[in-house]
């Protein structure tokens, strides 16, 4: 789930929240530390946005890459609508 906003401060600002029913700390954190990437690397066509990414929980059958080159995907769409 992911809620944005803009605000007036003229530089983004991210927010991840992730439910314990996602994983256990180790995958909750890798999880944190990829989407920040995402976000670091993007941030400069984010202008003036606050995101707050929410996981609830993990696809079941999805292996962590193809999970991960879909939250790439569904970045880039942000990107695009935002833009």
């Amino acid at each position: 789930m992911l809620f944005y906003a803009q605000n007036e401060l003229g530089h983004p600002r991210l927010a991840v929240t992730i439910s314990a029913r996602y994983g256990n700390s180790v995958e909750r954190n890798r999880f944190r530390r990829f989407m920040r990437e995402k976000f670091r690397l993007n941030q400069a066509s984010l202008k003036n946005y606050d995101l707050h990414f929410i996981a609830k929980q993990k696809p079941v059958h999805l292996p962590e890459k193809r999970y991960k080159e879909e939250l790439h995907e569904d970045f880039q769409r942000l990107l695009h609508r935002l833009a």
